[in-house]
């Protein structure tokens, strides 16, 4: 709807004043006003990963870059870096692939100079996940590598589960046949494990589709017949 795409555009051009400009950050004591900018991003962040999964793409690019303009005004904290890694990897997607590069760039800095494993892994996973798209499998096996690493360090599954369905369809992709069904197996045991009933769909589906492609279509019929 044209609404919707101006309210993109609006959102759009204060960001790039926001790079050219540099507001400085929220002052300290204004602990209100940092509180409040710091829930509104973190809302933002969540209704652009909802509306990607409902494949709402348009409007889940709105709320990031909405949720990254705001973010730029906290420093460092979590829900600034999470904003600059979706903002970049859905740049990325839309094969941008330098000003990707320039958002994560500085989300995997903040995330490092935070010392915080879960959130480094988290900008890994939206790092490798654009990355995955345009084909580029050597910064995929490292980004996933680490972030499954840091994931064990911070005992984070959800995020090593969400490292694990790429590493999957990485090998899918890629044509890696002999590697699906110890992928999957791996992702399914993890996610029964997380008691995450999201995680366990995904790993039931890419396991079906896993010893589908060995040619056994009555055992993945059956594992479908379980989601």
């Amino acid at each position: 709807p044209l609404r919707l795409v101006l309210r993109l555009a609006k959102r759009g051009l204060q960001l790039v004043i926001q790079q050219l400009l540099r507001p400085a950050p929220i002052p300290a004591e204004d602990v209100l006003r940092a509180s409040w900018q710091t829930e509104l991003t973190r809302c933002l962040n969540q209704a652009a990963v909802v509306d990607f999964y409902e494949l709402r793409f348009t409007r889940s690019f709105s709320h990031t870059v909405a949720a990254a303009a705001h973010g730029e005004r906290l420093g460092f904290c979590r829900e600034n870096v999470v904003a600059s890694a979706q903002l970049a990897s859905g740049l990325g997607m839309l094969n941008h692939p330098r000003l990707a590069l320039h958002f994560m760039g500085r989300a995997h800095r903040a995330a490092i100079a935070m010392a915080d494993p879960a959130l480094r892994a988290q900008v890994c996973n939206l790092d490798s996940l654009w990355r995955l798209g345009r084909c580029e499998w050597e910064f995929v096996d490292r980004l996933l590598d680490e972030s499954q690493q840091l994931c064990a360090l911070a005992g984070d599954q959800l995020s090593w589960c969400n490292a694990q369905a790429q590493r999957f369809w990485s090998l899918y992709y890629r044509g890696d046949w002999g590697m699906l069904e110890p992928v999957a197996q791996s992702l399914l045991s993890r996610a029964q494990n997380s008691g995450n009933v999201q995680q366990e769909i995904w790993a039931l589906r890419v396991k079906a589709l896993a010893v589908l492609s060995m040619g056994n279509a009555r055992q993945a019929v059956d594992m479908l017949k379980v989601v």
